[in-house]
């Protein structure tokens, strides 16, 4: 990513492009065991399988919510970008098999028989996986720096402060790594201040009721029905968040603690039992990525930038799609 930056000199570009990439090469990596150059050989980095990652969220949001429709979803034939998406799955899924057990990634941990409950996966549950992990993976990690190097553009003060804060942490141009990140409270606050205000599954995941029902807040819910907490209203909510609009990334450091009422509220990975697996890995991958580019660029909004558009065209479909947001990364005099 740093590479690509690097060559486009300052000059206008999608964000949301170059972070899709990024994503989709470190998921590639960590559970395939696939390097960049190997994805695009297998077809896999080709910027229309993440499209069509995008367009089968779109059409599962709404089937999901059809639920007599949804069921009939298995007897509904394929069409051709759906086989194709499944063929190039299955690639990078053979790829990761041939390799065999030993190479420590999360296809591991799925390749693996569970002695204990004799869970042994089908092929078919194998390939389930695979590409939920792509959607889950790389594009909400997208969608989260693409907003945040949003926010760092239109708060020029709030992206010198980070700078500072990674200078005085790498001062001889050190490469920010996973661990020395992770100590780093303003980057922290950063990433989870835009996570707050633009979480990348606004909607949150839905739960049903038991059978017998179930008491939510004093309110009796019968029982098999769905129902859910959307994130984006209870992280905007002023009584756990206050000045909830404005992107204040100190609210989680020891300079503003009073701005966060109770971090219960903070459920962009859920909560509790049903809190989101890959949210290290997410954390992690984000104020790296974050680091190494406020450490060797300044990024400013792209002349064509329109606030509207970008607010118009950002779309809830459980996973957020977003639409153009043209930054400028400028390279920093080392």
């Amino acid at each position: 990513m740093i590479s690509i930056l690097e060559k486009l000199k300052g000059e206008e570009t999608n964000s949301v492009n170059i972070y899709d990439n990024m994503a989709f090469d470190v998921m590639a990596d960590l559970g395939f065991g696939q390097k960049p150059e190997e994805s695009m050989q297998s077809g896999a980095g080709d910027p229309s399988y993440m499209d069509f990652l995008h367009g089968w969220m779109r059409a599962s949001t709404v089937l999901t919510s059809l639920r007599n429709l949804c069921e009939l979803g298995a007897y509904i034939p394929q069409d051709s970008e759906s086989k194709e998406f499944n063929k190039l799955g299955e690639k990078m899924l053979g790829a990761r098999q041939r390799m065999g057990k030993f190479r420590q990634d999360i296809f591991t941990h799925l390749l693996n028989e569970d002695k204990e409950s004799g869970v042994n996966f089908t092929q078919a549950q194998l390939l389930t996986n695979a590409q939920m992990l792509m959607v889950a993976g790389s594009d909400t990690t997208s969608v989260t720096l693409t907003c945040l190097f949003r926010l760092l553009s239109m708060h020029p003060e709030k992206q010198q402060k980070l700078y500072e804060e990674i200078i005085e942490a790498f001062p001889n141009g050190e490469t920010p790594t996973c661990a020395t990140t992770a100590a780093l409270p303003f980057l922290n606050g950063a990433v989870q201040e835009s996570l707050r205000m633009w979480p990348a599954a606004p909607s949150g995941p839905q739960a049903t009721t038991p059978p017998s029902g179930y008491t939510i807040a004093g309110t009796f819910v019968p029982g098999n029905v769905e129902v859910r907490i959307p994130h984006m209203t209870m992280l905007s909510d002023p009584r756990y968040f206050p000045r909830p609009d404005e992107f204040l990334p100190e609210r989680w450091t020891p300079e503003m603690p009073e701005l966060v009422q109770d971090k219960r509220a903070f459920i962009a990975f859920g909560f509790g039992a049903h809190s989101c697996i890959g949210r290290p890995l997410a954390m992690n991958e984000m104020r790296t990525a974050t680091a190494r580019v406020i450490q060797r660029f300044q990024v400013q909004l792209g002349e064509s930038y329109d606030d509207k558009v970008f607010r118009d065209e950002w779309k809830d479909y459980f996973t957020v799609k977003l639409g153009p947001c043209p930054l400028k990364f400028v390279p920093r005099k080392m």
